[in-house]
């Protein structure tokens, strides 16, 4: 009966063979004060392996081709080094080959990063001494150059931010009911919250106490989980807005609002949520026409947008101005967003996690409104006689539960964001109301006051009467 070889035995006779076959190989000592002592006969000593476990990395080509279909030896190859022996690296042939960038690829794409790594509020404080510069200043009612329709809205808006009117006196038995099982709406107390003269009624309608409870609940759970900001704008700003005014669609020359690219990629967990059926998540993705951006930082863009479906007269004017013009073919608007191509924007929303502070909002915003005067001025300009320009830009900031209102005048050699009037805060029944009231007001104002100067903008100009040559 023939002896059969154990598989260890088998690793020691090919350990002993790779020592045969193996050539001496110079050891460079790493060592700088003994090398210049060492006898010149240790300068070149044998790589010796310290156990057979770690032959594959010695062994020839042929062995090593053969060791590497057994698993165990595979397994086995790195185990038991030590400082006297260098670490096993891949030889250059099996490094890839990768090409180098060019001078032009390397300088593009240290100027994106350095662009992309600038902070909105950075921005900003780089132009405050441009030529043209850019400014976030406290708003004063008593500033010479605050044009007084902007003073009208200011003055309305604060009386709604402090809870004056801002419910139909049609809730008030509904309030009452709810006050028995909640203690949300105790807070709702006496005459100065309700409507005398039915005004209210006339800006739309007030939520439900249903509406209002879904919202405080949804407001909540986004603050106690930590949402992040497209999770706040899905679950809870969106359903805001949409108390106040239609998402998506609007009767001609009516205002509605439009989010960013809806996605369905973040799924709202609010059961309680009014709207917990609409699974979205809203991504800031359009940007501004380069045409518009200053070219010394990157575009910004905003959460939301109120724009206006135009009526057949003012559709008909934008479709003959985007005919005329290359640039305006792409959009009315400064950003080429598909739905906003033909839709003028009205109103600006950029929102923020709690906590985060609006500073970065209000530079997006100043930068995002910057460009849409660009644009104004650009659409204002056309033909031989200029047009008047809106007093204002409107624009709302929301820092997780708290809105504020926000404007930009319209200035010569400098955009000024006027900054900030506290409108409410989802955390409180009132501050859903309040909020609720604002925006609807908003919406009436742009209908009434700032869509007719818009459609001036869009009008052809009348040309100038000619002398009859004749007379």
């Amino acid at each position: 009966m023939t002896d059969e070889i154990s598989p260890e035995r088998r690793r020691i006779i090919e350990w002993i063979d790779c020592i045969t076959d193996s050539p001496p190989e110079p050891i460079i000592s790493t060592d700088n004060k003994s090398s210049s002592a060492a006898p010149a006969d240790n300068k070149l000593k044998r790589r010796w392996p310290w156990s057979p476990s770690s032959s594959i990395e010695m062994s020839s080509p042929t062995k090593r081709r053969r060791e590497s279909q057994s698993s165990s030896l595979a397994s086995s190859s790195h185990s038991h080094t030590t400082d006297n022996v260098d670490t096993p690296r891949a030889g250059k042939s099996q490094r890839p080959n990768l090409p180098a960038r060019t001078p032009s690829q390397a300088s593009r794409a240290s100027k994106a990063s350095s662009a992309s790594r600038v902070s909105p509020t950075k921005q900003i404080a780089n132009r405050q001494n441009k030529p043209w510069p850019v400014l976030v200043q406290q708003y004063d009612p008593d500033e010479p150059d605050i044009p007084p329709s902007l003073r009208r809205v200011w003055t309305a808006l604060s009386s709604f931010g402090l809870g004056k009117g801002i419910i139909s006196r049609s809730k008030k038995d509904e309030i009452a009911q709810a006050k028995e099982t909640s203690a949300r709406f105790d807070s709702i107390d006496g005459d100065w919250f309700f409507d005398e003269n039915s005004t209210r009624d006339q800006l739309g309608p007030s939520p439900t106490v249903a509406q209002v409870t879904s919202m405080l609940d949804a407001a909540k759970t986004c603050a106690n989980e930590k949402y992040d900001e497209a999770s706040w704008n899905s679950c809870l700003h969106q359903h805001i807005l949409q108390l106040a005014l239609p998402m998506m669609s609007a009767k001609q020359d009516n205002v509605f609002f439009l989010p960013w690219y809806v996605k369905p990629t973040c799924r709202c967990l609010l059961q309680s949520c009014l709207y917990a059926q609409l699974t979205i998540s809203l991504s800031a993705t359009a940007k501004i026409l380069d045409t518009y951006i200053d070219s010394r930082g990157p575009a910004r863009k905003v959460d939301f947008c109120f724009v206006m479906e135009p009526g057949p007269q003012a559709a008909q004017a934008i479709t003959a101005i985007q005919h005329e013009d290359d640039l305006f073919s792409a959009s009315i608007n400064h950003t080429d967003y598909t739905p906003f191509r033909r839709r003028p924007i009205v109103l600006s929303i950029e929102s923020k996690v709690e906590g985060s502070g609006i500073n970065d909002a209000q530079a997006q915003l100043l930068i995002w409104l910057e460009a849409q005067w660009r644009l104004l001025r650009r659409l204002a300009s056309r033909g031989d006689t200029p047009r008047p320009l809106p007093d204002f830009l409107p624009a709302i900031i929301i820092e997780g539960h708290k809105w504020y209102f926000l404007a930009c005048p319209n200035k010569e050699k400098k955009t000024v964001l006027w900054s900030e009037l506290f409108l409410g805060s989802t955390q409180h029944a009132i501050g859903v109301y309040s909020i609720v009231c604002c925006l609807q007001y908003l919406s009436r104002w742009i209908t009434d006051e700032y869509w007719p100067s818009f459609q001036r903008i869009l009008s052809t100009p009348t040309p100038p009467a000619t002398p009859d040559s004749t007379g």
